[in-house]
C-alpha cells in the first residue's frame, strides 16, 4: 500500500492541511495519520471509505487502482467555469481560488468568515 501512502500525504497537502486536523475531523488519531503516510500501518476498509469520503476521491484512486481522480476532474472544469463566467477579483491567489472550487464542486454552505 505504498501508493496509498503518497496518495494520502498529497491529498492531505494539497487541502493544506495538517494530519492532526485530518484526524480531527475523522475521529482518528494524529498517529494513525502518521502511520498510514509513513507506511507503517494500513487502514481498514471503514477508514478507507471515510478517507475516501473525505477527501472526495474514489477508494480506488485512494489506493492507487486508478490514477485519475473523478472530483480533480470535477473540480477542473468548475475551476474553468468560475474563471471564465464569473468577475473573479484580481486579488484572489490560486489557494483562495482553489477553496472557492472546492465549495462549489463539494456542495457544501459556507458562510464568508468561514472561508
Amino acid at each position: 500500500m505504498k501508493k496509498f501512502a503518497q496518495r494520502l500525504k498529497e491529498l492531505r497537502e494539497y487541502y493544506d492541511m495538517t494530519q492532526a486536523e485530518v484526524a480531527a475531523a475523522l475521529n482518528f488519531s494524529s498517529a494513525a495519520i502518521s502511520n498510514y503516510e509513513c507506511g507503517a500501518r494500513e487502514p481498514g476498509i471503514e477508514e478507507l471509505i471515510l478517507l475516501a469520503d473525505f477527501f472526495h476521491v474514489s477508494m480506488d484512486y485512494l489506493v492507487g487502482r486508478i490514477d485519475y481522480s473523478i472530483q480533480r476532474g470535477k473540480k477542473k472544469i468548475i475551476r474553468y467555469a468560475v474563471t471564465e463566467s464569473m468577475k473573479v477579483p484580481a486579488s484572489l491567489n490560486e489557494k483562495e481560488l482553489d477553496m472557492i472550487v472546492h465549495i462549489i464542486a463539494n456542495g457544501k454552505k459556507y458562510s464568508w468568515y468561514e472561508v
